[in-house]
């Protein structure tokens, strides 16, 4: 998840005892002498959009809270024109110690020759290397992705007057001159050289040196006067500085543990008493790269960075706080509910549900400071995040609670469309049409009648609204994810809806299988298993509705697709998702045995009960007893249809075989804990026992028949006339039936 750039400045004001008076002076350095910038001119800090004037001799002055020691950096931007910042490049500065005389800040006309000097073009490198604490991160491990140095020079050229290869050819160029004469170059600007060559290791290594270069001369530094402290000062923030593009360098390396190990030395040098602002910004950075780390790592591991990353966040807003800092506190806030986000949707049961609240809170706290009029964008991507972890509450939570959350989250989503549009952030907007068709898709299937309709059909057109921006040429990855998607959500569809529903089931198999012309086998195995999992559901369900050879078709489509799927999804490599497969291919067996007859229709059904077996091999009682409990009553289902066929002997056998598994499945469905199922299990019991009382002659089959009216008449006390009248018809006219065998 994005974090914002964040950087330091308050507007002029009354000097208070707590606070630091920094002055500055623009002028015009493309005349000689240079000439100071007219009264009025506009100063801006980027990050907060804080503004200051000049007056007649082009001073300024801003009054800085008193943690915002000398050597704070800060970062200007002045709205003059075609005139830039020319010296300190970039309009980065630390923040000098206090004296009477203004801080000269030069400009220049864009697309001035000065501003591709070699001093302006190693700061240009210097600023690429070390990004902001909070600005918006990307992904090195995906090659899509643009790499961040290119992006920073089409950047800085366009806002210069320059064109991207002329920029390129000098930065190049500096490198090149740093490389043939090492000796006569730092170790920064061998390190910088080494980062505009993506040598990042390379690069790496030079920065923790010159890094560590200064810190033998801090520890020196501490035994001298306090004459030298200000050297100290600069020394630290230098220190910090080499440190923090390490770690960037390790972090492009993916090698993100050790990130975080070299932030985490790094910020014991910034002690909270003397550089309070320091202190903050390391626990930022440290957090950030925890939260890398956490977000790429396994298990264990995960759990514990993203708790540290919490932790180091929470820190952070000692310093940051909402009447001081606003922004900052606000950006900070985002920041800890992506951590709390990220490690709530690793822990599970009340842990992890608390840890998605605690995200809810901390966004909402954002959005106090970050409104849709102050900062849109901002405002839209914390909206978004809170949709996220209301999404992740409610498939959590149960009952009202979770639709509230579900419906909380709806709502987030659509308040961020409202600036994300499609016309101008296209990506954005199609990745809020995702998640808003998964939140609609996730509370359709909550909901009942025709409310959870209409929610599946918002979640149908959201993620077709997706696919006008996601197309198969452009981004054929997401598109194939949001077909995915788009299958699932017609899929549910489908299951609700009467005549209508074999369309729906139909878009759902096509859905399916355009996502299956990007999901190769060789490609992307496991997204190509998933898909034919998936169709081979779409194929059950058609099946079901379809009537004569058109319905048979379908069926075998789907454990074709399902047997295709188990060629990736195994036992050994992927036991949930195979026990899964293994109960979509035991319910397409047993429809199709169903339609077949004779001994095709006999295979068909003894290849389900395989199947459903096969499934409890995984699905453990002990492990999984919803799981077990459910396959245990397909399998009755799959033992009893088979009964049916069969004469003799064997089909006794299966009869019998179809009563164990109901009377397995009762350990779990218990008439208090799940009366429904409960109920369903006794119904089917029910059938079976009149079977084998049908069979049976003598005591035998009088006691079936008897267990059988028995089934029914515990069937009838949970589905009552006055509650569930038609499932109550249907169990009174069994029990009916079995009352007159019986007599």
């Amino acid at each position: 998840m994005p974090r914002l750039t964040l950087a330091f400045f308050l507007a002029a004001a009354a000097l208070a005892p707590s606070q630091t008076l920094f002055i500055g002076r623009l002028v015009d350095a493309s005349h000689t002498p240079p000439t100071p910038l007219p009264a009025n001119t506009k100063v801006t800090l980027l990050a907060t959009g804080q503004e200051v004037l000049t007056n007649a001799t082009g001073v300024f002055q801003l009054a800085l809270p008193k943690s915002f020691i000398p050597g704070t950096e800060i970062q200007l931007e002045v709205k003059a024109g075609n005139l830039r910042i020319y010296l300190p490049p970039g309009g980065v500065l630390n923040v000098p110690a206090q004296t009477a005389k203004p801080f000269e800040i030069k400009l220049l006309p864009a697309g001035s020759k000065l501003f591709l000097e070699p001093a302006v073009i190693e700061a240009l490198l210097a600023q690429a290397s070390k990004p902001s604490p909070q600005a918006p991160r990307q992904d090195p491990s995906k090659k899509n992705d643009e790499p961040p140095l290119q992006r920073f020079i089409k950047d800085w050229a366009l806002k210069y007057g320059f064109s991207y290869d002329q920029v390129q050819k000098e930065v190049q160029t500096w490198g090149d001159q740093i490389r043939a004469n090492p000796e006569k170059s730092t170790l920064r600007q061998q390190a910088l050289a080494a980062f505009e060559a993506k040598n990042f290791a390379k690069s790496a290594d030079l920065f923790r040196q010159s890094a560590h270069e200064v810190g033998s001369e801090l520890d020196s530094l501490d035994a001298e006067s306090k004459a030298l402290e200000e050297k100290k000062r600069t020394a630290v923030r230098q220190f910090l500085d080499d440190e923090i593009r390490a770690a960037e360098s390790l972090t492009n390396a993916l090698k993100f543990s050790a990130a975080v190990e070299e932030l985490t030395t790094a910020a014991k040098r910034a002690s909270r008493e003397k550089y309070p602002s320091w202190w903050a910004e390391m626990q930022e950075r440290v957090a950030d790269a925890l939260g890398d780390a956490g977000e790429k790592g396994e298990g264990g591991g995960s759990l514990v960075s993203l708790s540290k990353a919490v932790e180091a966040y929470q820190s952070t807003l000692q310093v940051y706080q909402r009447d001081t800092l606003p922004k900052a506190w606000a950006i900070t806030q985002m920041n800890l509910g992506n951590a709390y986000l990220r490690l709530g949707e690793r822990q599970s049961g009340e842990e992890g549900m608390k840890s998605l609240q605690a995200g809810v809170k901390a966004y909402e706290q954002a959005l106090t400071v970050d409104t849709r009029d102050a900062v849109p964008q901002d405002w839209a991507r914390t909206q978004m995040n809170l949709a996220n972890a209301y999404l992740g509450l409610g498939e959590r939570q149960s009952g009202d609670e979770g639709m509230k959350s579900l419906e909380a989250g709806v709502r987030a989503y659509e308040q961020a469309l409202t600036v994300r549009t499609k016309d101008v952030l296209p990506q954005s907007w199609a990745i809020t049409q995702m998640n808003l068709g998964n939140a609609y898709g996730d509370l359709g299937e909550r909901q009942s009648g025709e409310e959870g309709m209409k929610s599946l059909w918002a979640s149908v057109k959201a993620y077709e609204q997706a696919l006008t921006v996601y197309t198969k040429d452009a981004l054929p990855q997401d598109w194939a994810m949001t077909q995915i998607n788009l299958g699932n959500a017609s899929l549910r569809l489908g299951e609700r809806q009467g005549g209508e529903g074999m369309k729906s089931s139909l878009e759902s198999a096509k859905a399916y299988e355009q996502a299956l012309t990007v999901y190769t086998k060789d490609a992307l195995p496991q997204a190509w298993a998933t898909a034919q999992m998936n169709l081979g559901v779409a194929y059950m369900y058609l099946g079901e509705r379809q009537s004569a050879q058109e319905g048979m078709n379908s069926l075998r489509a789907s454990v074709k697709a399902s047997e295709q799927a188990l060629t990736v999804d195994t036992k050994d490599g992927l036991p949930q998702a195979w026990a899964t497969v293994q109960m979509n291919l035991g319910v397409a067996y047993m429809f199709l045995g169903e339609r077949q007859s004779g001994e095709e229709g006999m295979k068909s059904l003894q290849a389900s009960v395989k199947a459903y077996e096969q499934a409890l091999t995984v699905n453990t009682r002990d492990a999984l007893p919803q799981a077990w409990a459910r396959t245990q009553m397909n399998l009755g289902n799959a033992y009893s249809d088979l009964g049916e066929r069969q004469s003799g002997e064997e089909g006794m056998k299966s009869l019998q075989a179809s009563v164990k598994a109901y009377e397995q499945a009762l350990t779990v469905y218990t008439r208090h804990g799940l009366p429904q199922d409960w109920a369903t299990v006794q119904m089917n019991l029910g059938v079976v026992y009149m079977n084998l009382g049908e069979r049976q002659s003598g005591e035998e089959g009088m006691r079936d028949l008897q267990a059988s009216l028995k089934a029914y008449e515990q069937a009838l006390t949970i589905n009552a006339k006055d509650v569930l009248p038609q499932a109550w018809a249907s169990y009174a006219d069994e029990s009916r039936s079995c009352l007159y065998v019986s007599r």
